[in-house]
């Protein structure tokens, strides 16, 4: 199966959001305002089928950005990034600090 993964930065709701970490089950973006984070996005990899507009024979499904109903349900906004870690660790306890922190070296 094909999955379409979401990009690095994504532009939504006039913010800037930088891919901080990704695990097989969730996501863990940076919310930047002129180049600054000012709150992590953490949320739960949710996949949906492509529809008969999409593409043909590219993907077989997609990665979905949540929007403002999946906050609280499957999507949260912390204030730091230790917050943000936190939650991710709950999403999938299989992550570490350890491996978190791995992709700043």
């Amino acid at each position: 199966m094909k999955i379409k993964e979401l990009k690095e930065i994504v532009v939504y709701n006039g913010y800037e959001y930088q891919l901080n970490y990704m695990t097989n089950k969730a996501y863990v973006y940076a919310q930047m305002l002129n180049h600054k984070s000012i709150a992590y996005e953490v949320f739960k990899k949710k996949l949906r089928s492509k529809s008969k507009y999409d593409d043909i024979n590219t993907y077989d499904k997609y990665v979905v950005w949540p929007n403002d109903e999946a906050f609280g349900v499957w999507a949260w906004t912390y204030p730091t990034l230790f917050g943000a870690i936190d939650r991710l660790k709950s999403i999938d306890p299989s992550t570490t600090v350890l491996d978190v922190y791995d992709m700043y070296e």
